[in-house]
């Protein structure tokens, strides 16, 4: 059963209420998103792939999003891991412990003209199968360093606005530098029909003090929650376009827990 959402975008904070949608880009909202729902015994990597491929046949371009769950209350206890800015690591982890076991579900991503299904079975493996193109979620800037998106999620540029932003949340091996935060920037402006990206980039897939990205990311199995001690020092470069000054910068943070 295919049940459709609307993304509802807040400046602050992204709570999704399942069985809406936003059907198709639009100069306002130019992206397509929705969840579709399938009984466990249907959710086979081979079943998604095809309705990926029904869903790719029609997206007009932009940011293409599908996400698949087993159930609505799945969704709904999945996007309520977090609940506000600036929670403490005690209250992330309990919110990851108890999402860690979802499974199975999937997720399509279309970035201009690539796109790519996230696939976590109900076993704990999880593939990646690029549909068309490239993988939109492996960027590569000045000759040769890596940088992998985990998460866009648009939002309202602020709450007078109808005008949407991206958030693009990311993990590299590589140093943070502002230059490499620019770079990635340069190279995502083209592909998505945003007129603002906000850039957050780690050399882990941790950002448990951002409330749009989720409390439990399902598709790096590479990467053990990490514990408190080593959260604290870690460091988030962080990307966007002050207010005051239309050019992008960087910056880096570190958390105080």
């Amino acid at each position: 059963m295919i049940a459709p959402r609307l993304l509802v975008a807040i400046l602050a904070f992204r709570l999704l209420s399942p069985g809406q949608t936003a059907t198709a880009p639009t100069e306002t909202v130019p992206y397509y998103i929705k969840d579709v729902y399938l009984a466990e015994a249907e959710f086979t990597e081979g079943r998604i792939t095809g309705l990926c491929r029904d869903v790719l046949k029609d997206l007009h371009p932009g940011l293409g999003d599908v996400w698949f769950f087993t159930s609505e209350a799945a969704v709904t206890d999945y996007r309520n891991g977090k609940l506000s800015d600036h929670i403490s690591y005690d209250t992330w982890r309990r919110s990851y412990d108890h999402l860690k076991d979802l499974r199975p579900v999937a997720r399509m991503i279309s970035i201009s003209d690539s796109s790519i299904l996230l696939f976590r079975g109900a076993d704990g493996a999880v593939t990646r199968r690029v549909l068309s193109g490239k993988n939109p979620l492996d960027v590569t800037v000045d000759g040769g360093k890596e940088v992998h998106l985990l998460d866009l999620a648009p939002t309202l540029r602020n709450y007078q606005s109808s005008e949407y932003r991206i958030n693009v949340f990311a993990w590299t091996p590589e140093a943070l530098t502002e230059d490499l935060g620019l770079r990635v920037i340069a190279d995502l402006k083209p592909k998505l029909p945003f007129p603002e990206i906000s850039l957050f980039v780690r050399n882990d897939p941790w950002f448990i003090d951002d409330t749009v990205f989720p409390a439990f990311p399902p598709f790096v199995p590479e990467f053990a929650p990490p514990a408190k001690a080593q959260y604290i020092v870690s460091p988030t470069l962080v990307c966007g376009t002050p207010v005051v000054v239309e050019r992008y910068g960087c910056s880096i943070f570190h958390r105080h827990d």
